[in-house]
């Protein structure tokens, strides 16, 4: 801003505004974020590092001259591992605990969250993910005012293959992944993830891969986390288990996730449930849905669809014509694809002295739901 006087009056008179309208009660409960990749220049901030921490100090004071309480923080930065040599997002850490507040004149400015943008591509491993996390976080340890920070993703998804756009995959690559990057999330305790529309928007508003795995951690819901243990924890070839116990029940969402873009070829894979709340003898697979390259999806065939009529059109159309008339043509059909694909043959558990195991063949970008009920609480037939 040219003149801060009046850009902080604005801010302020926004947020009144925004009191007056929706309720101090309301608006208490919404989070403020000053910007979006400030060290993305000129891309997203034009000014030099010392004029966004001016930004940040002047913008954070006027916030709490209206609402002391808010919950602000920074904008997220550039991945700083991907980006260690062009981005300075990191040093907000170190101007909001030790530097001078241009708003305030004292040491440090407030601070409620800290965020990163975290973007991979088909055929890039995603350990960068947890270095990353413990990139900041050990940043912010730096500061015992800031030792406890809340550590976010503001900017998430697949978006690129091959050195091409992508903007998000409506594969069963897409749906593996969300699986993998999910127990990253959990296991970094990262309680807040911001993914782009259109990492789930691939299917034109039909469900693809991703979003039947998004609807999966859902029903995980206020359930406890059980500890899962996987032999075979590689990032060019991950094979996992999120699992959940409810009431009598226990939820797994058992994945294999490729790096690569190719499925390769089915690998076996044991499951061993132990622990306190896992009785040998007393559990059943009572229902499983999967997802993998034929089930619960429709985009290698929309794909399929794609060229044949790109093929009747000629090599003027554009590829908004193709689409719609795809789309238009086969909405029925993939309709029927996209829908979550039953598991027909359950697998078959064994009790061991301390738990239970199933097995599972896992194509590469699959994922297995399950359902296990106590035996006694199984509806029984007549």
């Amino acid at each position: 801003p040219a003149d801060y006087s009046v850009w902080q009056s604005y801010v302020r008179l926004l947020l009144q505004t925004l009191i007056d309208e929706f309720g101090r009660e309301e608006v208490a409960r919404w989070r403020f974020r000053v910007g979006t990749e400030p060290d993305l220049s000129p891309g997203h901030w034009s000014g030099t590092k010392e004029q966004y921490f001016e930004h940040y100090d002047r913008t954070v004071a006027a916030v709490l001259d209206v609402l002391p309480d808010a919950d602000i923080g920074p904008g997220n930065i550039l991945d700083p591992v991907k980006n260690a040599n062009r981005g300075w997002g990191l040093d907000i850490i170190d101007h909001c605990a030790a530097g001078t507040n241009y708003a305030t004149e004292k040491t440090g400015s407030p601070m409620k969250f800290f965020a990163s943008s975290y973007y991979t591509a088909v055929g890039v491993s995603d350990e960068r993910f947890d270095e990353v996390v413990v990139l900041i976080r050990k940043r912010l340890a730096r500061y015992p005012q800031f030792e406890n920070v809340p550590v976010e993703i503001h900017e998430f998804g697949v978006l690129s293959e091959n050195g091409k756009l992508l903007a998000g995959d409506g594969t069963e690559f897409g749906g593996s992944w969300a699986a993998h990057m999910a127990r990253k999330i959990y296991d970094q305790k990262i309680l807040r993830v911001y993914q782009w529309h259109w990492n789930t928007a691939k299917g034109g508003g039909l469900p693809i891969p991703v979003t039947h795995v998004l609807d999966m951690l859902d029903s995980m819901t206020d359930a406890r986390r059980l500890s899962a243990v996987s032999s075979q924890q590689s990032e060019e070839d991950d094979i996992g288990c999120l699992a959940c116990a409810k009431p009598d029940e226990i939820e797994l969402i058992v994945f294999r996730h490729r790096a690569e873009r190719a499925n390769g070829e089915p690998v076996p894979v044991r499951v061993v449930l132990k622990g306190e709340d896992i009785e040998p003898g007393n559990w059943a697979i009572t229902s499983g849905s999967i997802i993998d390259k034929t089930r619960s999806g429709f985009v290698h065939e929309q794909q399929a669809d794609a060229e044949k009529v790109r093929a009747e059109l000629g090599d003027d159309a554009t590829p908004l014509a193709v689409a719609l008339r795809v789309m238009w043509t086969n909405r029925e059909k993939y309709e029927q694809l996209s829908r979550l694909s039953p598991l027909e043959t359950l697998p078959e558990l064994t009790s061991e002295a301390d738990g239970i195991r199933f097995r599972l063949a896992m194509e590469g970008h699959s994922v297995v739901h399950l359902h296990l009920q106590k035996k006694t609480d199984i509806p029984q037939s007549e």
